[in-house]
């Protein structure tokens, strides 16, 4: 049998489930190591191949896959002005783990084109603090962030790039 995380709404905690999924609900399969919206039936929307034979996912919103993730692990202490980490283009979220061992600031992340919605996560094995910081002027206008958050090991918030505003909105 399958077991499923259901993230929260605000990305702060999951609930392992296992069956009778909750539609448009992320879902992180232990089978698949995957992310999933589930299905207005309940079911999970599967991530297509890349040879385009996998499941049709016209009643999902989104479909998180890890192609759509942007995982990096930083080892050092750092000021972060401008990031723009590996796939940042295509990513749904950002997994950082920080092993240095002390806090990592994210001073700016790179602008998008259009209204952009990311999942921010401090890994859970991380050994310091992630801090969006607000408003710094090290970063370009257009990458900075309207609001400060510092995430704990293991926690999450929400990005909403907001092009009438050109910052970063955190929730």
């Amino acid at each position: 049998m399958a077991y499923y995380a259901q993230i929260n709404d605000d990305y702060t905690e999951a609930v392992i489930k296992a069956g009778g999924l909750d539609p448009g609900t992320i879902y992180y399969s232990s089978d698949t190591n995957k992310f999933f919206f589930a299905q207005p039936d309940g079911a999970p929307v599967e991530s297509p191949t890349k040879d385009g034979d996998g499941a049709t996912v016209q009643d999902s919103p989104q479909v998180i896959s890890d192609s759509s993730i942007s995982r990096v692990t930083l080892t050092s202490g750092a000021n972060l002005d401008n990031y723009d980490p590996p796939g940042l283009d295509n990513a749904v979220a950002i997994f950082i783990k920080n092993t240095s061992g002390g806090p990592i600031d994210l001073r700016g992340l790179k602008a998008q084109p259009g209204i952009r919605r990311i999942l921010l996560h401090n890994h859970m094995d991380s050994t310091g603090d992630l801090k969006v910081k607000k408003e710094k002027t090290t970063s370009l206008a257009p990458n900075r962030f309207s609001n400060d958050r510092n995430l704990k090991p293991g926690e999450s918030c929400e990005l909403i790039y907001d092009t009438a505003v050109s910052r970063w909105l955190i929730f």
